[in-house]
């Protein structure tokens, strides 16, 4: 009949919300999880702000001639300054060269 079909959806769905909801908590407990463990793997590392020093400077332009353009690698070779500085370094870098160039041509 109507009646037992209508309750035996109802309960289906009810099982399945369940289930979704287990599901859902299963998903943000292994995200705390994972979020936790690649934390704990990172180190927490200090890194320089302000100025760069004519050390921090000379290492970036000895990591530019030997990585090239790749960031990371050039941050890694100065220990004291991460990608995202060394990145910004180098377009700052890169424009004053620039000006330079056009200043010899005038």
């Amino acid at each position: 009949s109507a009646a037992s079909v209508d309750f035996a959806a109802k309960k289906n769905v009810k099982r399945a919300r369940a289930l979704m909801g287990k599901d859902v908590l299963d998903i943000k407990e292994e995200a705390k999880r994972v979020k936790l463990t690649s934390e704990e793997s990172v180190e927490e590392k200090e890194y320089a702000t302000g100025r760069w020093t004519a050390e921090e400077h000379t290492l970036f332009l000895s990591g530019l001639d030997k990585f090239g353009k790749h960031w990371r690698k050039i941050a890694k070779h100065i220990q004291t300054r991460n990608y995202v500085q060394t990145r910004t370094h180098a377009q700052k870098y890169f424009k004053k060269v620039a000006k330079e160039r056009l200043n010899l041509g005038k």
